[in-house]
C-alpha cells in the first residue's frame, strides 16, 4: 500500500508523523509517539500544555502537504484549524481594502502585500478565532513557498510544505485558553485603530490609501 509519506522526500521524523497522522484510530503508543515527534518539530507547540491537552491534539491533529505556490487559505475565508510550520515554509500577504485579487504570475498581484515568511516550527491562524465562535475571517492570505531552505535533493523530489493541522473544535477547547494574551491584544489594537481611522478622515491628514496601508503593517494578521 502506497502511504503519504512515501510520495515524498522527507526525513524519518516527518515521514513517520505523516503515516502516525494520516491514522483515524490512533492507539496510546500512536498518541505518545506523535507528541514526541511534534514536540522535536515545533517544541513551543505544545509547550506548557497539561498531559491531557496534548493528548486530544495527538488524537485529532492532521498534517497537509502544499506545492510550491499553492494556497492554504485566502484572505476572507472562514478559519477552520490553526497552523503549525513542520518543514517548508509559508508566506502571508494582504490585500488593501482598494484592492481585488487578480490573475497574473506575480504573488503580489494575486494575493496583496507580503507581510512574511514563515519557517518551521512557527505556528499562524489563531486570531481569527473567537471565544464566542463567533470567528472572524481571516485578514491576511497564506501561501506555501514549498520546501524553502530545505535540502537540494529534497526539494528536486517533492517541493512541498509540510503543516500541521490541529482543527478549530481541539483548538478552541486545547489551546484557545492559552493564547487569551494575543486575542485580548488584537482587541485592543483593533479599537485602536477604528479611533485613529476617525480621527484621521475627519481632519483629511492622511490619504485612505495610506491609512489602509498602515493598517496592514499594524493589525493582527490571519
Amino acid at each position: 500500500m502506497t502511504t503519504l509519506a512515501s510520495q515524498f522526500v522527507v526525513d524519518e521524523s516527518t515521514g513517520r508523523l505523516l503515516e502516525l497522522t494520516s491514522q483515524n484510530d490512533r492507539n496510546e503508543d500512536d498518541v505518545e509517539e506523535i507528541i514526541n515527534l511534534v514536540n522535536e518539530k515545533a517544541p513551543k507547540l505544545l509547550e506548557t500544555l497539561s498531559d491531557s491537552n496534548k493528548e486530544i491534539i495527538a488524537k485529532t491533529c492532521y498534517l497537509k502537504t502544499y506545492k510550491n505556490n499553492e494556497v492554504v487559505f485566502q484572505q476572507g475565508d472562514i478559519p477552520d484549524a490553526y497552523y503549525t510550520v513542520i518543514r517548508g515554509a509559508i508566506s502571508i500577504y494582504a490585500l488593501l481594502s482598494t484592492s481585488t485579487m487578480v490573475d497574473g504570475d506575480d504573488r503580489t498581484t494575486k494575493y496583496g502585500k507580503f507581510l512574511m515568511q514563515l519557517p518551521p516550527g512557527s505556528s499562524f491562524g489563531e486570531l481569527s478565532f473567537n471565544a464566542d465562535y463567533n470567528h472572524s475571517r481571516r485578514n491576511a492570505g497564506v501561501v506555501s513557498d514549498g520546501n524553502h531552505g530545505g535540502n537540494h535533493n529534497e526539494i528536486n523530489a517533492s517541493n512541498v510544505a509540510i503543516l500541521l493541522l490541529i482543527p478549530e473544535v481541539t483548538y478552541m477547547d486545547e489551546l484557545y485558553p492559552r493564547h487569551a494574551s494575543k486575542h485580548k491584544t488584537k482587541e485592543k489594537v483593533s479599537n485602536v485603530i477604528t479611533i485613529v481611522l476617525r480621527q484621521c478622515i475627519h481632519c483629511g491628514c492622511v490619504s485612505l490609501t495610506q491609512i489602509l496601508d498602515l493598517v496592514s503593517q499594524i493589525i493582527p494578521i490571519v
